[in-house]
């Protein structure tokens, strides 16, 4: 019986703010270590079989990127919108079994720390054996402290892998205390299970969910080995796997395990994973403690952090967004970020005052970036990219890049932007008209770095953006652009 890997790249990560954001989840992003927490997941599972990631569709770049940095091939799954574990693992499970109907899932998130890998892959072998015979093994990892961050299972007496008696919600100090006394343990969200097995009990369970999964399945689009589901899994109720199936089959039970483990859920758990000085300080990036304990110090790319007087914070610097909290209140950091998000976009209080900075950030940075920087005035036309330090990325060039600049320097000249909007303008019109205009007046899709052709497609995409550039010139500039001629 062979085993399937699920990795669930849900989830925002909200609490570890700014480090994780939309754009990059907590489990891409880097806490503990050179890797992130999803590339040291997928080195923890891949020797127990071949990989499944269930994920975001605006992360399959991420995935992608970060599979590729380790080596390591998968099946990727990409949902159209979230909706919670019990669906994702729903797709996955129905994906195992087109291939492969006695498959074993091993479900792991991809945001967990689990350095021990070892002991971790001993303790789901274990697993394996009471799943082969028809259960649902999640594995729960014995406390160390009276946590308020986890939820709890209360197993019955016994070895081994035992029945569950309850799921219990995330406690109180107090009833944490309470818990730890009475054998509770910790509700990893690890789990080890048949395909076929999850199948059933979703149709017996939760048959809206296996539903939205099928249709999404079925409208999948393959795509270099990835599958984007359709808009039918949209259909699924958001509930995690524990509402969903766990608290209501016959079939689960827990196996203790005594690995380290952390959910990586605050900064106070990141903290707690990363390696001290003697003061009890971490500093990262361009950091300096003075008089400073217990605290950690987290300087982003391009800043500088000064420490003085501090105990027990943390200090987190990214792209121009800064935290500080008692690491004993890291949990609410969810909190400020909502709060934040009330200020409305990228903080703004209101649509004029984010107007009034757009509007000054593209006249004075973005435009003057791409006419200095972002324009090739030795081979002429426009780049296709530019590193994060402004450099330039060498690529072949795109008929649709060049129309949509030449209408870019068009509106500048349009809201009357003070600088050379027509000089960039008609550099770009002059080199479309050298090197993509075909003989019969379309243009072509591709040229090469110094303007041979090199795919003669006339895409109604390149055609649609160079019509609006040059309409847009015209509108502004009429004396340069001869529509009639072109």
């Amino acid at each position: 019986m062979a085993v399937y890997p699920v990795i669930m790249c849900g989830g925002a990560g909200v609490r570890l703010w700014p480090a994780s954001r939309p754009d990059r989840p907590k489990p891409f992003a880097q806490l503990i270590g050179p890797r992130s927490s999803f590339q040291e997941t997928v080195l923890r599972v891949a020797p127990l079989g071949h990989c499944v990631v269930v994920g975001g569709i605006a992360h399959a770049g991420l995935i992608a990127a970060q599979l590729a940095q380790l080596g390591v091939t998968a099946d990727v799954l990409l949902e159209p919108e979230g909706r919670e574990s019990a669906a994702a693992m729903a797709a996955a499970a129905l994906h195992i079994l087109a291939r492969d109907r006695e498959g074993l899932m091993v479900v792991v998130a991809a945001d967990h720390h689990i350095p021990d890998a070892a002991a971790f892959q001993a303790d789901v072998r274990t697993a394996l054996e009471p799943a082969k015979l028809g259960r649902i093994v999640t594995l729960g990892v014995k406390p160390t402290t009276p946590s308020s961050a986890y939820g709890y299972i209360k197993p019955v007496a016994g070895q081994g892998a035992r029945l569950i008696e309850a799921f219990v919600e995330k406690p109180d100090r107090a009833r944490a205390v309470e818990y730890l006394a009475h054998g509770y343990l910790w509700n990893s969200g690890n789990f080890v299970l048949p395909a076929e097995l999850l199948i059933r009990e979703l149709t017996s369970h939760a048959p809206e969910i296996l539903t939205a999964a099928r249709a999404g399945l079925a409208q999948a689009v393959e795509v270099d080995g990835t599958w984007r589901l359709g808009e039918g899994f949209l259909a699924s109720p958001k509930l995690s796997i524990d509402y969903a199936v766990m608290e209501k089959t016959g079939r689960a039970m827990v196996l203790p395990v005594e690995f380290a483990w952390s959910d990586l859920g605050a900064w106070d758990a990141v903290m707690d994973g990363l390696a001290q000085d003697e003061m009890g300080n971490h500093l990262q990036g361009k950091a300096v403690a003075l008089d400073t304990a217990g605290s950690l110090i987290r300087a982003g790319a391009g800043t500088q952090v000064i420490a003085i007087g501090l105990r027990n914070l943390a200090v987190v610097s990214e792209l121009g967004k800064i935290l500080v909290c008692d690491l004993d209140s890291s949990q609410s950091v969810k909190a400020g970020v909502e709060a934040l998000r009330g200020l409305g976009p990228a903080g703004f209080s209101s649509l004029e005052e984010a107007s009034t900075w757009y509007d000054q950030w593209v006249r004075t940075a973005a435009l003057p970036l791409w006419w200095t920087l972002g324009t090739d005035h030795d081979r002429g036309g426009y780049l296709e990219a530019l590193s994060v330090n402004g450099d330039p990325r060498p690529a072949p060039r795109r008929g649709r890049v060049q129309g949509r600049m030449i209408f870019t320097f068009a509106q500048a000249g349009a809201m009357g932007w003070a600088g050379p909007w027509r000089a960039a303008a008609r550099h770009g019109i002059d080199y479309l008209t050298q090197h993509f205009l075909r003989p019969d007046g379309l243009i072509r899709t591709l040229v090469s770095l110094h303007g041979e052709p090199l795919d003669e497609t006339a895409a109604v995409y390149d055609q649609a953006f160079t019509l609006l550039g040059l309409a847009s010139l015209h509108a502004v500039d009429p004396g340069h652009v001869d529509l009639v001629k072109l």
